[in-house]
């Protein structure tokens, strides 16, 4: 029992030791404020007679509002303690609970907490400062290329890269698809009017080339609409003519698929010269040029157009084939089943064999059956 109480009583020296230390301590913390005080109290006086007096304005009322004064260190401010006697690890420098003033909602802990005040305000010449990142998340992502809006090249003023696309060339067929093609490539590298028709003439071809060469040797063209008509007069003279012949004598000699390829084309290109053909006509001519074992059995069908007859005439083809195929298998059956033959022998061969070997045999009984009714 008297040990515990000598150890309390310990305890209670060394509070009374702590206790007084910390009196000292405040009673240090007085005089600091009153020397701070004072030397406040001097700055401003130093401060109003070193500031020039402002003009005052002619309307200025006589009674003017002074400036309020500069405000004044609270106290309960701790003291200022040079750097050579800090210790940074003393935590009876910490100032008492009272002291400290209490944190904002916002600095204050809130769980997962997003801080949204974490951004510089203002920037540099170069612009604003980048952003700090964000305390408990992750930073926003880099989007990557696929992910950059559409107009991102409009934005920062930079046109959409162009693919590259050979120039189209021309040897003298078919000059109004030619005209068009041309027309589309000028528009889409935006060619200027005075070269374009450079740039056709270093794509012509063959044929189309030499004329060309002729035409320029005495005058050369410069202006496109020109140089287009010269184009067509020259070569599209008898296009439509040739077409129409060519689409008259046309007929089946191979597959469904290279005989409707073939009147496909034609049939685009009489469509450029007159565009009035419609369906009946083509489906009239479709019909007349297939084969008869197919044209016989479509026809039945009455297609409507072009596309419809072409798919019951592939139908009736594939039908065919198979019912080759079947005749094909039945014969080389049919074969198969014949008897057994020695290479070499046949039957007719035989008999004749055997009937020379008769007469071979009763010649010389007639001839003496002569000579009994000669005598």
């Amino acid at each position: 029992m008297m040990t515990s109480i000598d150890e309390l009583s310990k305890k209670i020296d060394g509070f009374e030791a702590v206790m007084t230390k910390m009196l000292d301590k405040l009673t240090g913390l007085e005089e600091w404020q009153s020397t701070v005080d004072a030397a406040m109290a001097k700055l401003l006086t130093l401060t109003t007679s070193a500031a020039p007096p402002l003009p005052q304005p002619e309307s200025t009322p006589p009674h003017a509002v002074r400036p309020p004064p500069l405000p004044v260190r609270p106290s309960t401010a701790p003291p200022h303690l040079s750097a050579r006697g800090l210790n940074p690890f003393d935590l009876n420098l910490a100032p008492h609970q009272e002291m400290r003033p209490p944190a904002s909602s916002s600095e204050s802990p809130s769980g997962h907490h997003v801080t949204d005040h974490h951004r510089d305000v203002g920037g540099g010449m170069l612009g604003s400062h980048p952003p700090h990142p964000v305390t408990g998340m992750f930073p926003d992502p880099i989007p990557s290329r696929h992910e950059q809006p559409l107009n991102h090249a409009h934005s920062v003023g930079r046109s959409t890269p162009i693919p590259k696309l050979d120039f189209p060339k021309f040897n003298g067929e078919n000059p109004r698809l030619w005209k068009d093609c041309y027309e589309m490539y000028f528009e889409v590298y935006s060619v200027s009017d005075s070269l374009k028709t450079r740039f056709a003439a270093l794509n012509f071809l063959g044929t189309a080339a030499s004329w060309l060469h002729s035409v320029e040797c005495k005058r050369r063209i410069t202006n496109w609409g020109q140089f287009c008509t010269l184009v067509c007069e020259h070569f599209d003279r008898n296009q439509y003519q040739t077409h129409m012949k060519q689409f008259d004598a046309l007929r089946q000699t191979g597959s469904i698929e290279e005989y409707y390829n073939r009147f496909i084309e034609l049939s685009h290109h009489i469509l450029l010269y007159n565009p009035a053909y419609d369906h009946v006509f083509f489906v009239t001519r479709f019909l007349h040029g297939l084969k008869d074992e197919i044209r016989a059995v479509i026809v039945l069908h009455r297609p409507k157009d072009v596309e419809t007859a072409s798919a019951l005439a592939l139908l009736q083809e594939s039908e065919l084939e198979q019912e080759r195929k079947k005749t094909s298998f039945r014969n080389d059956k049919s074969s198969s089943t014949k008897p057994y033959q020695k290479p070499g022998y046949s039957v007719d061969k035989g008999k004749l064999k055997g009937d020379a070997k008769f007469s071979e045999d009763s010649e010389p009984q007639d001839k003496l059956d002569f000579l009994k009714a000669y005598h």
